[in-house]
């Protein structure tokens, strides 16, 4: 399974990731669901979650702002 927006393979915490009012797989990988993740609720499978899985949940768009300096 890839990431519907970049394409990328899913891990197996990433492909089994659901909407959760339509319980639809929600098909992003980590970086690519960072920017909505506020946005949207999800059922995740913590159980299948790895050190990599949880890294990258850790970047928020807000993070990149920051980085990039782009409010001054």
């Amino acid at each position: 399974m890839k990431c519907v927006i970049c394409d990328v393979m899913l891990s197996d915490f990433e492909a089994t990731r659901k909407y959760a009012d339509s319980h639809d797989f929600v098909d992003m990988c980590n970086h690519c669901y960072s920017y909505v993740k506020r946005n949207i609720h999800t059922i995740d499978r913590d159980d299948l979650l790895t050190e990599q899985d949880h890294g990258e949940l850790d970047i928020r768009y807000d993070d990149l702002d920051d980085l990039f300096n782009l409010e001054s």
